[in-house]
């Protein structure tokens, strides 16, 4: 009988504590003192612990391993005290800035995106050093396209704290660069910036410019425009010169791993590795000697990729299987895996809510707990051939191991994965070492052409298979949802099958059953408690102006005639998926059982709601609303407007052109509630 691998793998014990403990301080902040007193307290009793006999006491065994995790758990708190520093740089006071580019520029419609580091800052004539990242949005210009990393610049603008989420369920953009370590955005124009003298230099620094380097040389290849960014992508991770397009069809197709580089393409270089120095020899030098060069290439590797956090955790990784080579025993690889994590955790604890770092752990846990079953029983019963068993079962147990979250976040789920990865994986294989071979030959100055034409054979191959899936029918299914309970409940009852197949118990596979069963239920009942809900919102959205209703499993959303037609992250995330949607335009007559639109008038069953336009102050009369929206028009006069037209709530959509304090001046004066959409988020009253 084979033992589970949580008793094989005593990472575990620390790296999932001590993450747990990272998320839970967020939650309790508790003060450092206690914790200090807790973690120092279970010290000591494990120390304690370690001159009594255990053998055969389970309840000592049982203590040891709660003080363990509770010491881990503590850790993982005081290790985020540390990063958890509030920014302390007033981001409302305009000034001068010296700033070092960190990033290459990411080009926008309208400017180039780079990420600078604040070195220092210039307020009354005092020089203040910083060290402060903030996110730029620089006018477009020669000069801003040709900045390099390392770079120096001197500008003058107003600091801005990045959005928050607006609407309900909204991406809270705020909390995304935080987690990042990012405080503020701005926006340069050209005149306010300049290039200053002298370069600033770290190693994430150097390895973007060799990241520039590597594409420059690519981009002498001669490749067309998608075959490039498809290249420059898989080899380096450098994806800005992927277009809409070409990435809406490797999402449809369920390619999309391979536009970033990971484990996968690590994976890849470190299996070429192994076998190029096989000839060295097995004895324990040439066994030293070979883990090592693996080793420094494997790192070099995430050099050039710029050191992004995906090559970084897979380098570790297999460095750590390397390395364990030297010893000549097999190391165990669930201890590897959360070694690595734990590393990771150590090193950055706001890793953790990195979608990369929980996507990238989840395949690889997937693929390594699942992929030897699954691979055997295609063998068994389908009588595959085994490497092509082996491609779906690796295909099939990565995207369950990823599934979860991937459709958590993006709300969509591939319906071709396993016809694209059984050749693609392959076909990057190939791809990704042609194109390291193409790179040491251009370096070397010889020519390149038998190595660059069918290398473009073969990207150009790999994105017309790709844009192939994507246009069958039903190719993406989007609009899903689950939550973060349905997540944990999910994950739990697929660390229970995996108990189920290492340990062959039923059990096991009885347990993860009935959390099948729990998880259908807890959603079914989810989905009649929906039926419940009678909510009346206005959005709140730069482009455009919407308002919904919802009601059951019915939503109405009415929106701008002459603006694009674009549903709130609130409807796309929480109801499109299970509810009949039904639009229509403002200004025309809608009508159902919950909604009722008449000229400037929206009529709910729980309320009535004014529509600013200027038809509106020609009417004559007294009407009481319980809001008024305004949103392109403004009244020339609002208490001459407020006469006939009574409201309890002002809903401002945009920034009203008189200044306002014109508005909350009225609205103390008369006693009624200012909600602004673009601060206040969306406005939400009951149905």
């Amino acid at each position: 009988m084979t033992s589970s691998p949580v008793h094989k793998a005593p990472a575990l014990l620390a790296c999932i504590p001590f993450a747990a403990g990272v998320i839970l301080y967020q939650h309790l902040s508790p003060d450092v003192e206690t914790l200090l007193f807790f973690a120092g307290v279970s010290m000591v009793l494990l120390f304690i612990l370690q001159f009594q006999n255990t053998k055969g006491r389970s309840l000592l065994n049982s203590l040891h391993l709660l003080l363990y995790l509770f010491l881990f758990l503590s850790l993982g708190m005081l290790r985020f005290v540390q990063e958890d520093k509030i920014n302390d740089f007033d981001g409302s006071i305009k000034s001068e800035f010296i700033a070092t580019v960190c990033s290459t520029p990411m080009e926008k419609e309208n400017s180039y995106r780079v990420e600078l580091q604040l070195d220092s800052t210039n307020i009354n004539a005092i020089q203040t050093p910083l060290n402060t990242k903030i996110i730029s949005y620089i006018e477009k210009s020669e000069e801003v396209s040709q900045l390099l990393p390392g770079e120096r610049i001197a500008f003058s603008t107003l600091l801005e704290a990045p959005g928050q989420a607006l609407n309900p369920g909204g991406f809270d953009y705020k909390k995304y660069l935080q987690r990042k370590e990012v405080f503020a955005t701005a926006y340069l124009s050209s005149e306010n910036w300049i290039k200053i003298e002298g370069e600033s230099y770290n190693i994430r620094i150097a390895a973007a410019r060799v990241q520039n380097y590597v594409v420059q040389l690519l981009g002498n290849q001669n490749y067309q425009q998608e075959e490039l960014a498809l290249i420059a992508a898989l080899t380096v991770g450098y994806k800005q010169m992927i277009g809409h397009e070409q990435r809406a069809a490797y999402v449809s197709s369920g390619a999309t791993h391979v536009l970033a580089v990971s484990g996968l393409h690590t994976g890849i270089l470190f299996l070429f590795l192994m076998r190029i120095f096989k000839p060295l020899g097995s004895s324990k030098r040439m066994l030293v000697i070979r883990s090592l060069l693996t080793v420094l290439l494997l790192w070099c590797f995430a050099f050039i990729t710029g050191l992004s956090p995906s090559v970084t955790r897979a380098t570790l990784m297999f460095s750590l299987v390397s390395l364990g080579h030297i010893s000549k025993q097999k190391s165990n690889i669930y201890n590897t895996i959360f070694l690595s994590a734990f590393i990771l955790l150590f090193i950055n604890p706001r890793l953790i809510y990195d979608l990369g770092f929980q996507l990238s752990y989840s395949a690889v846990l997937g693929i390594v707990s699942l992929q030897p079953h699954f691979s055997k029983l295609f063998i068994q019963r389908l009588h595959l051939h085994k490497k092509i068993a082996d491609l779906i079962a690796v295909s099939i147990a990565a995207q369950i191991g990823t599934a979860p979250i991937s459709i958590h976040v993006f709300h969509c789920f591939p319906s071709y994965f396993i016809l694209t990865n059984v050749w693609i994986i392959p076909l990057v294989g190939l791809i990704v070492n042609g194109a390291i071979l193409l790179i040491l030959v251009s370096l070397s100055g010889l020519p390149s052409g038998f190595i660059s034409i069918p290398l473009g054979w073969a990207l150009k191959i790999m994105n017309e298979g790709v844009e192939f899936i994507s246009q069958l029918p039903q190719a993406l299914n989007t609009s899903l949802y689950i939550d973060n309970w349905t997540i944990l409940l999910i994950y739990t009852a697929l660390i229970l099958l995996t108990f189920a197949l290492y340990r062959h118990s039923k059990r096991y596979l009885t347990s993860s059953m009935i959390l099948v069963v729990i998880i259908l239920i807890y959603n079914f009942h989810a989905i009649e408690s929906n039926k419940d809900t009678c909510l009346f919102f206005a959005f709140s959205d730069r482009n455009t102006f919407n308002i919904a209703a919802q009601q059951g499993l019915r939503s109405d959303i009415i929106y701008e005639k002459d603006k694009p037609f674009q549903l709130p992250d609130y409807f796309t995330q929480h109801y499109l998926g299970k509810n009949t949607l039904n639009a229509a335009y403002l200004g025309e007559n809608y009508s159902n059982n919950n909604l009722k639109i008449y000229q400037d008038f929206i009529l709910t069953p729980q309320g009535l709601y004014a529509l600013y336009s200027p038809e509106l102050e020609g009417k004559s009369g007294q009407v009481e609303v319980d809001a008024l929206f305004m949103n392109n028009y403004e009244p020339g006069n609002i208490y001459k407007l407020y006469e006939h037209i009574k409201f309890k709530i002002l809903v401002l959509h945009h920034r009203p052109e008189k200044h306002l304090n014109y508005y909350k001046s009225f609205c103390e004066k008369k006693g009624i509630q200012l909600h602004l959409t673009y601060e206040d988020g969306a406005f939400i009253a009951e149905l």
